[in-house]
């Protein structure tokens, strides 16, 4: 079995931001960021598995800066633990000018690998810290994966159910899988659910807002269930709490297969979009709030807090 340091992993993905990626206000769209972290560390995770990988799960990212036109974004991947058939990913992600990019957000991913037939497949080569802040790096990713496990155990006790919550702040859309849609396997790709995802909500926002909302976060998603060729996504967007100048929006999408009358939950998360004015400071939102998710929303806004407090520190030092 051959094993090898962290370091020995590493990989780069450089993208340059065009128009095309641009919002309203001449900004990175924020799933656009969301496809490209993903594109990046399917990429390390195929490399470093020599064969198909699927995304397993994602972390929270919290952007801290904005990213423009003509900036460079830079993401820089390692792989920081090897299980049997799955490993975790570590990102962080530079943007700015070309020479002078700081870090913009950080995330980790988990990827699980599969062979030509849809199939577990044990990863041969495994990875070692070989200095200690490597040594960090693996066992947060060993907490994290744990902790994965329980998130993973309460979604099979109570997973979502296919229902719209009674609101007049929600919204749906739905669309069949296309090829282009997918990687490996006839399964949609994460990367193509990340940007639907954060249009429908974007589009959400907006309305509510009457103005110009991005993307400030995405908590942690699991995916539970593929999505394959010729099925149909239902997307579920529903604002669960609005604060002074962000709101918070709980996501559900899922996979139906009319054939077997079948449907799965694919993924779940929330996500939360800043309101700006015409010179892109935050501005204030009508006061709302959806009762039943809103308690608990307030704990997700404490633990965001949190974790954008510690990426300013880490990007300071």
């Amino acid at each position: 079995m051959e094993k090898l340091p962290i370091s020995k992993t590493k990989s780069e993905y450089i993208r340059i931001v065009f128009p095309e990626h641009a919002n309203s206000i001449g900004t990175l769209y924020g799933g656009y960021m969301m496809r490209w972290i993903l594109d990046a560390g399917m990429l390390t995770a195929t490399r470093f598995t020599k064969g198909p990988c699927v995304i397993g799960s994602m972390d929270s990212i919290d952007f801290i800066r904005p990213v423009r036109i003509g900036n460079i974004v830079k993401i820089e991947s390692f792989v920081e633990y090897v299980g049997n058939t799955s490993l975790e990913v570590g990102l962080k992600v530079f943007s700015g000018e070309f020479g002078d990019e700081k870090i913009a957000c950080t995330s980790h991913l988990s990827f699980i690998a599969m062979n030509e037939k849809g199939d577990k497949r044990e990863i041969e080569t495994k990875v070692f810290p070989d200095n200690e802040e490597e040594k960090i790096f693996y066992e947060e990713a060993i907490k994290r994966r744990n902790k994965r496990k329980e998130r993973i155990e309460e979604w099979r006790k109570n997973p979502p159910e296919f229902e719209i919550i009674p609101s007049k702040w929600s919204i749906t859309t739905e669309r069949v899988v296309f090829p282009e849609d997918t990687l490996y396997l006839k399964r949609v790709y994460g990367g193509k659910v990340l940007m639907i995802m954060d249009e429908l909500a974007a589009i959400l926002a907006r309305k509510y807002a009457k103005g110009i909302c991005v993307t400030a976060s995405l908590d942690e998603m699991d995916f539970f269930a593929p999505a394959y060729i010729g099925e149909i996504l239902h997307i579920q967007a529903t604002i669960s709490a609005v604060f002074r100048t962000s709101m918070e929006i709980f996501i559900k999408v899922f996979a139906e297969n009319p054939e077997k009358e079948e449907i799965r939950n694919v993924v779940t998360s929330f996500m939360v979009f800043v309101h700006l004015d015409e010179n892109g400071e935050p501005k204030s939102l009508p006061e709302f709030h959806y009762q039943k998710l809103l308690e608990s929303a307030l704990e997700r806004k404490r633990m965001r807090i949190e974790r954008r407090k510690r990426l300013d520190i880490s990007n300071k030092i």
